[in-house]
This record gives C-alpha cells, structure tokens and sequence, in this order.
C-alpha cells in the first residue's frame, strides 16, 4: 500500500502544473483569443504557472466587452483574472482602522503592463488585512495583504484578494480564467459538416410512413419545397393517388324583393243626430222650421184646460193638465194650440238642439228642460197652430283605407319587402347545390305577410360537402403530394423536422457536483470531491447524418477524420485515447414522431472522464469496494470520492500496474512529493 500511495502522491504533485483538457471547461473563441475556466479551484500562483506552462494567461480583460464576456464564462462564482500587484505593496488597510484609501495604481497585467482597462467595485482595491493575520507582530499569512485580482461572475467587478488566518480559504482559491493568443491544444472546432440539428427538414431512406429500418442508417436527403411550400423528399417520387374530395365551399349574400298584398281596413264612424222644430196653420199643410230666427206664437186662453209640452232626451213631449203621462211628438204626430184674440201671449222656440220659451214683453229665451214646460190654454174658437219636431243625420258610415307603408292599390294595399339569399360558391371544385334566389310571392292576397316574407331563402353557411373536386393522396398521414414536374408526385420517405424530432440526452456534465465544495469567496462550505470526473458524451449511430459503426465514439475514426464530429466528442476521443475514461453505458438519444410511433434514430455513450489514467483506476476500482455506482449512460455520475469516502479505499486490494510505467520514480523527489501532499492535506481539514 506505501508504494501504491507514493505512485498517487507523485502522478498527483507530478500533474499539478499541466493543463489536462478534463480540468477546464470548454473552451470558447471571442475576438480572436480562446478562454476557459478551471473546474478546480487553486491559488493565484498556481493558476498563474499552470496557464503560462500551457502557452497561455490569465486572462486580462481590456475592454468593457471583454470583461462581460469573461463574467458570463463564471457565472455566479468569482475568479482569478491577470491583474495582480507584483510588487506586494505594503500599504495595508487594517481592519477597524475606518475608511481605507485605494491604489489602484500598484496592479499590473501578469504581463507586466500597465492597465489599460479596470473595473474595480466601490472601495477597491484597498490592501486588506484582517485583525488575525498578524498574531504579536508576526504574519500568520504570507504574503501579508491583498495582491491578487479577482473578477464577480455576478456584476463583473473587481477586487484585490489576498490570504486570510481567520478564513477557510487560506490559502486563497478561486477558479480561474485562462485566455490563449493561438488555438489552445484543448480547443476542438466542431467539424463543418458535424451538425445532427433538423433545422432543414430531412428525409432518409430507412425511414416511411411509420416504419424504420433500424439496421442500416440509409440514406440522408435535404427536403425540398414545391411551389406551394410542400416539402417533398427528392428520393423515390411516384406519381400521386387520386380520389374525390369534398369540402364546403363559401356563400355570397345577394338581396331579393317581393309584393306583400293585403286587403283595405274598414272604419265605422257614428254620424250625430240633429232635431228641427217646424210648425203648420190649420188650414195649410206645409210644414216650415222655426228656427232661432223665428218663433210660435201662442196667446194664452182665460178658460179652464190647457196643454203643457217639453223638450226632454232629445225628444218633444206634449200632456194635457189632467194627465201627468207625457207623449212623444214625432214627424208623425203634432202638437195644435189655437191662438187667444186677448193681449199678452208666450213664444218659443227650437234652439241649438234646445226648446225655449219667452213672454211677449220679455226677449230672453228661456230653456225648456225636462224639469220645466210651457203651458198654454187652447181657445174653443176656430184655428190654430200645429208643430211638431222633426230629427235629421243620425245611423253609422263606413270607409276603406290601407295600413300604415302600404300603398292603395285600388281593390286592395301592396308593399314592397326586400329578404336576403345566398349563392354558394367553391374555392375549388364544382358547386353541387349552388343556392340562389327563391323568387319568392304573395302567398295569402289578404293578410300581412312581412314576417315570414322578409325571412332569408336560405342559410349563410353552405351544405356540407358542397364542393366536389379531384384530389390528390400519398396514402400516408405523415406525406402529401408535391407538384414536381408538372404533376402530383409523393415520396415513401417523410420530410422530418424539429418539431418531430424529441431530444433525450440532457446536458454534458449535467450531474457533475457543482463547484467541488467551494463558496463563491473560495470558503468550503459545502461537500468536497476527491478525484472528481466529468459527464462526456459521444455518438455512436446515427440514421439521418451516417454515423455507424461506433461512430463520433470510435477514436481511431475520429482521429483518422474518417468523420464529421463535435468539438466535445473530439476531446472525448483524446481522452480515451488516454485511458482516462470509464464507460458507462449507450442509450437512445434522439427519436423522431412517426404519427403515433416514436422512433430512435441516435444513439449515444455515457463516459465518466477524470484528470489522469490513475483517477479512472482508483474511480474503478475505488467504487468496487464501496458499491457506488456510475449511473446511466445517459445522466452518468462522475462524482468524486467525499473525504471519508476516500478513506474508507484499501489500496492494497487496487491494481495499479496499468499506471507503473507511466511513473518515473527516479525523476522526483519523493520528499518533496510528500510534503505537498501532506500540506495539501492541511489545506483541506482547515
């Protein structure tokens, strides 16, 4: 076990300087220079020497640009920048000392260049040091004071940062940024033609209507799009199916008029009934009116008897002054008074419908009403007066006239009433009720028809189906014909696009342990990993873009160029040509929607990658003896081993000979090796 220790010390010390491309993210081109980040964090001068030995920098941002680019390559986290203070200025800022000046005039490039660009946050830099770094006038940290830059991944602002005793981060780590002038060893580009995307519908020749030839990837053709915007695969077009489609076609609203004819209304009007008073001699029998203009005279007798008359209900009623029955005096009947030859004597008279009476020495008329008469007393001689009261007008009349917007129309009223009807039309195909005018009448001459007459012919909506057209059919939900060369052709093989196609791989690395442990201020507090891998994919078969046979998974071919593959399955190869892989396991990832039928048509590996062959061995072979497990291929679990995990490992039962001649041990000093490992260690447990 202390030699297998010793091959771990030293492959671990040995290592600590060299960039391996697991220990960085993806790298990124911007403006010409290529960036990355550590996955691990390290201390400023361990950054710095690990950059610089693998023809790089820390990266020195020079443009507000820049700066925001470096910011998003962090995210929440802080880092390590060049920007540093070489000459350790002592003009510390004491903690409780108050406001503390700032100089930023002390930092320089780790290119020894003056700044040309800064972005420091409020009050920085300002050479802190805190109460416990120095204990009885003695430096408990070294160097004393905040010389290193450090960028926010949250607002991209600077600050100086230093070591601190009474912190969990001492000696200060952080992650870092490492920036290349020329294409880095760990930058791959993405083959041109190495995108699997469907941004361009595609069809394939293994692939029609819901069935796929699984065996071999077949062929891969672009799509293309008829002059309607059909897309159409190029491959194997055959003449179209025909068949009678129908569809229901639209209406237009046309305005139609007809008669309405009714017959004339009838009015009775109640005539009123008028009344003359007339009056004869005895010896004539022309009856004459007495009008208001005239009156009858009558004097009055001295001897006993008379005759009183009234007016009463529209009627004149005479009785006799024995007889209190009153009679009606009609055209037919006559009232005879005989004239007095004595003075004084009554007149009357019928006016305004009324009978009245006056005195011979009086000229105010006086009414004659049912309560009142006129009393006169007949003579015995010889002639007399007759009157009698005669009625004019009365009984009923009767007119014709139309209802009100009807106009005469001689024996009886017509009008005229617009109704709506619809001509049903086709966009295309043939009309087979095309609708039209009613041509609608009178149904009854009598009677007033507008409330069914100005109803519609017919509806505004078509019958169903009403258009009748020949139609063309590839037989398949999943295809429709295409107008290519003048006719309705359809392919077997259905044009896919990314609405069909269902991605199952999640994100490279997305269960990798998130920042090993470490606070954004590069304190611990959270769970540390100890010889931590990273989640890797590649492609091993594709159906649409002609991988098989292993695929973008297959390093030799990937080496060779023999075909298109991602920057990322690229790094995979080299680290699998360096043994520094475990595989985890393949599994579908893509399928494309068929109707109601999924189908894979990629396939992918699951690979745990470590910094080093030794970290794949003890990962192997450590999980052996503590039953952890990898996870799937795809979301593989490429954690590290927690430090009581770690010592848990018997390295005595682990078989390291595939790491023996990887290790010249008369090359180190083993001393040496030891005490960093042991200082390392310290560093850990603080």
């Amino acid at each position: 076990m202390k030699i297998n220790l010793l091959f771990i010390q030293a492959i671990f010390f040995s290592s600590l300087f060299a960039l391996d491309c697991s220990s960085t993210k993806d790298i990124l081109e911007y403006n010409g220079h290529y960036y990355t980040v550590t996955t691990d964090k390290l201390t400023f001068d361990v950054a710095k020497q690990v950059a610089e030995n693998n023809g790089g920098y820390l990266a020195i941002p020079n443009t507000t640009t820049e700066n925001n680019f470096i910011k998003g390559l962090i995210g929440g986290s802080a880092a390590w920048i060049g920007v540093w203070d070489p000459n350790y200025s002592s003009s510390y800022c004491y903690e409780g000392s108050g406001v503390c000046s700032t100089n930023p005039s002390r930092f320089k490039t780790v290119k020894n260049e003056a700044l040309t660009y800064s972005n420091w946050d409020a009050a920085q830099p300002d050479n802190f040091v805190r109460d416990y770094d120095i204990v009885d006038n003695m430096a408990m940290v070294a160097p004393l004071g905040e010389h290193w830059g450090i960028i926010s991944g949250n607002n991209g602002k600077w600050a100086d940062y230093g070591s601190h005793a009474d912190s969990f981060n001492n000696p200060a780590m952080f992650i870092a940024v490492f920036e290349y002038d020329t294409k880095p060893e760990c930058f791959k580009e993405d083959d041109a033609i190495s995108a699997d995307d469907f941004t361009a519908k595609k069809c394939n020749t293994s692939v029609w209507d819901e069935t796929a030839d699984v065996l071999t990837p077949g062929q891969t053709f672009n799509c293309m799009a008829d002059q309607y915007g059909t897309n159409y695969c190029p491959e194997a077009l055959a003449p179209a199916d025909t068949y009678w489609d129908y569809n229901d076609g639209y209406s237009v609203a046309n305005t139609g008029t007809v008669v309405d004819y009714v017959g004339k209304v009838a009015t009775v009007t109640q005539n009123p009934l008028t009344f003359k008073l007339q009056q004869t001699s005895s010896s004539n029998s022309n009856w004459t009116d007495v009008s208001s203009s005239g009156s009858i005279s009558a004097r009055p007798a001295m001897a006993n008897g008379y005759i009183k008359f009234r007016f009463y209900d529209n009627k004149l009623q005479q009785t006799s002054s024995s007889n209190s029955n009153w009679t009606d005096v009609s055209s037919s009947g006559s009232l005879s008074v005989q004239p007095a030859m004595a003075n004084g004597y009554l007149k009357f008279r019928f006016y305004d419908n009324k009978l009245q009476q006056t005195s011979s020495s009086n000229s105010n008329w006086t009414d004659v009403s049912s309560s009142g008469s006129i009393s006169v007393q007949p003579a015995m001689a010889n002639g007399y007066l007759k009157f009698r009261l005669v009625s004019e007008g009365g009984g009923t009349t009767t007119t014709y006239t139309c209802p009100p917007t009807y106009t005469d129309n001689g024996t009886n009223c017509k009008k005229t009433i617009s109704y709506t009807y619809y001509n049903y039309l086709c966009s295309t195909g043939t009309v087979i009720d095309d609708g039209g005018n009613c041509l609608k009448t009178d149904p009854n001459l009598t009677l007033d028809n507008t409330s069914t007459l100005d109803d519609p012919c017919n509806s505004s909506t078509p019958p169903p189906d009403n258009c009748k057209a020949v139609a063309y059919t590839c037989n398949s939900t999943l295809r429709e014909p295409a107008w290519v060369d003048n006719q309705w052709q359809c392919s077997p093989f259905p044009c896919i696009g990314e609405s069909d196609v269902e991605n199952l791989d999640a994100s490279v690395g997305a269960s990798d342990p998130d920042n090993g442990g470490w606070n954004e201020n590069g304190g611990c507090d959270g769970q540390i990993y100890l010889f931590s891998g990273k989640g890797e994919k590649c492609r091993s078969w594709d159906m649409f873009f002609g991988l098989v046979g292993g695929g973008c998974c297959d390093k030799d071919k990937v080496f060779a160029g023999l075909i298109a593959c991602k920057a990322n399955e690229k790094l995979l190869a080299e680290k699998n040509k360096a043994e520094q892989c475990h595989y985890v396991g393949e599994f579908c990832s893509k399928k494309i929607k068929l109707g109601f039928v999924k189908i894979c048509v990629q396939k992918s590996k699951g690979h745990c990658c470590f910094n080093s062959k030794l970290g794949r061995i003890l990962q192997e072979q450590g999980r052996a003896q503590l039953n952890i497990g990898w996870g799937s291929g795809e979301n593989p679990q490429c954690r590290g081993f927690t430090p009581e995990e770690f010592q848990k490992l018997d390295f005595s039962k682990m078989d390291l000979s595939e790491v023996f001649e990887d290790i010249k041990l008369n090359t180190i000093n083993m001393t040496t090796i030891t005490d960093n490992i042991k200082n390392k260690v310290k560093d850990i447990n603080r």
